[in-house]
């Protein structure tokens, strides 16, 4: 469905775009394939934006925007960079 080769899909774990914990829901479209090496380069991205909004130092819009940044800059080079377009 992701469009992710069978010998690949260790590699990915199916998870929340929008964290639930920062507004997101359980929607298929809230649910995205996240690579290994994308999710290890901020691997607590979403509990420190969790506590900075419940700190009220950013609000919910902030929150999200971070995430989308975060989640999508640069997914492609880490993976080719790390795996040489590899799955292992």
């Amino acid at each position: 469905e992701y469009h992710i080769p069978s010998n690949c899909r260790h590699r990915y774990t199916i998870d929340h775009f929008i964290p639930l914990s920062l507004g997101g829901s359980n929607a298929d479209i809230n649910l995205w394939p996240e690579h290994v090496l994308v999710k290890a380069t901020r691997p607590q991205l979403e509990q420190e934006l969790y506590f900075e909004l419940e700190r009220g130092e950013i609000n919910q819009e902030e929150a999200i925007d971070i995430i989308v940044r975060e989640k999508t800059k640069d997914k492609q080079s880490i993976i080719s960079t790390k795996n040489q377009g590899k799955c292992d």
